[in-house]
C-alpha cells in the first residue's frame, strides 16, 4: 500500500495476520470438552427414560405392552438370542475394522522402512562406485 506525506511516497507494508493451526493441547481439549458434553448429553437422556418410565402407573397399557414384548420373545428364542447378542456382533465389526486399519499402518510403516534401507543401499552402493572410480582413475 503507497501512501503520500507531505509529496513524499512512503510505502507501508500490512502484515496480515493468518490464524494458526490449533496445537496437539488445543485438540486435546477440544476431544475432551466433545466427551464430556456428549456423557452428560446421554446422562440426560438415561434420567429422563428413568424418570419417564418411573412415573407410569402400574397396571396400564405400558405393562401390557411390555408383557406382549415378553410373550413374543419367550415364543421367539431365535429373534431373542439375535437381539441380545447384536450389541457383541457389532463391536466383533468394529475390532476387525481396528484389526484391519493397524494391519494398514504396520505395512505402510514396514514398507517406508524398507523403503528407507533401500535408499541407504542405494546411495552406500553408488559411494563404493565413486570410490572405485577415484582409485582407477588415480592409479
Amino acid at each position: 500500500m503507497d501512501c503520500v506525506v507531505q509529496g513524499e511516497a512512503v510505502k507501508i507494508d500490512v502484515d496480515v495476520i493468518q490464524p494458526g493451526t490449533p496445537s496437539a493441547a488445543d485438540q486435546q481439549r477440544r476431544k475432551v470438552s466433545y466427551f464430556v458434553v456428549a456423557n452428560v448429553i446421554a446422562f440426560g437422556v438415561a434420567v429422563a427414560i428413568f424418570v419417564g418410565l418411573a412415573l407410569i402407573p402400574e397396571g396400564h397399557g405400558f405393562d401390557r405392552a411390555m408383557g406382549g414384548v415378553q410373550h413374543f420373545f419367550s415364543s421367539h428364542m431365535g429373534v431373542a438370542a439375535l437381539a441380545a447378542s447384536t450389541p457383541f456382533f457389532a463391536s466383533l465389526l468394529v475390532g476387525q475394522y481396528e484389526m484391519r486399519r493397524a494391519r494398514a499402518r504396520r505395512k505402510r510403516q514396514e514398507a517406508e522402512a524398507q523403503r528407507q534401507k533401500i535408499g541407504a543401499e542405494l546411495a552406500r552402493d553408488e559411494e563404493e562406485r565413486v570410490a572405485r572410480r577415484i582409485t582407477r582413475s588415480g592409479s
